[in-house]
Order: structure tokens, then sequence, then C-alpha cells
């Protein structure tokens, strides 16, 4: 599903960044989820973000955050499983299956972000060119 409302797609970075926030509660790392809202929506102006939901039977749904004027997103919004994905989003999401899902984690530059265990950002383009990381200790 391709989201380019700006009110449902700030809702929506929102209502991730807050899953990520509660299940780090009792943590002591500062997580400024306002600052990573603004962050990603002004990213999303100057290229897609691909929110990537992979279920307990492994099936795939993604939706497509941009509020670029005639945007056309790649991905279809359900797939059977991750090897039915494009490659460049296979390759971006190997990288993120490797970070840990009970951490925050940090964006990896040019590839995305881990939200939760079965929850991820990927970013099509390469990323706001920042050389750092918007995550728990920024």
């Amino acid at each position: 599903m391709k989201l380019n409302n700006e009110l449902g797609i700030g809702m929506a970075i929102f209502v991730d960044l807050m899953r990520t926030e509660k299940m780090f509660e009792g943590d002591k790392k500062k997580f400024h989820k306002a600052h990573l809202k603004d962050y990603y929506m002004a990213m999303i102006k100057e290229e897609p973000v691909y929110r990537i939901s992979i279920d307990k039977n492994a099936r795939v749904t993604t939706d497509c955050f941009d509020l670029i004027e005639n945007f056309d997103p790649e991905l279809a919004g359900a797939y059977d499983s991750v090897q039915d994905l494009p490659q460049w989003v296979q390759d971006k999401l190997a990288v993120l299956m490797v970070l840990d899902p009970t951490q925050i984690n940090e964006e990896v530059v040019g590839i995305g972000r881990r939200i939760s265990r079965g929850i991820f950002w990927v970013f099509k383009g390469t990323g706001i060119e920042s050389g750092v990381g918007h995550g728990a200790n920024t």
C-alpha cells in the first residue's frame, strides 16, 4: 500500500517508533521518537521508505511511505515469502535481519532500520548523506 498523505505517514511512523519505545521502557537509553519522526518525514520527501512486515508464517506485506509527487512504488503490497521480493530488498533485509530485534537498533545508513522482530524499514535510495545513524543515542 502506498501512503502519500503527510498526516497518515506521520502517524504510521510514530506508531512504529512508539512500538519500539514500549519494547524498551525500562532501558536507560534515550529514545527520541519526535526527533526521529521529523527526520523520517524529511527523508520521505526525497526518497521512499518501505515498511516491510514479515509475519510468523513468513508472509510479507509492504507499505510505502513517500511524499514524492508522481512516485510509483516498486513493491506490490503482499508476497508469499521474502524470496519473492525484488533482490535489492532481499539484500537490504539480509543486513537488517542480523540486528538484534530485542535492542533499539540504529539506522543502517543507506539500508534501513529494524523496528522489531518482524518489522523493517528499507530505504530505496542511499539514505540522507549524514554519515551517522539516527537511533537511540542521537
